[in-house]
């Protein structure tokens, strides 16, 4: 992945997951009836929003919270002897 995609994912990764459970939020309330009559496929794609979003956001954390070392991927810690 580019560096300005991991800056720009890192930076909207809180975002996502509150937009995921907004959208999970609505698919739940839609499916149950609460928001009068909904179409099945939109219920559908509340859901698959709501996971690709969390997909997302899960990502942009780990890019977030990994080690940025620019020599190798492992720290120089965890090599052995």
């Amino acid at each position: 992945m580019r560096p300005l995609a991991r800056r720009w994912l890192s930076r909207f990764a809180m975002a996502f997951l509150v937009i995921a459970a907004v959208l999970a939020w609505e698919a739940y309330q839609s499916a149950a009836g609460h928001r009068g009559p909904t179409p099945q496929w939109r219920i559908l794609l509340y859901f698959l929003s709501a996971a690709m979003a969390f997909v997302l956001g899960a990502e942009g954390m780990r890019q977030r919270h990994r080690r940025h070392d620019d020599t190798s991927n492992e720290s120089s810690d965890h090599k052995l002897p």
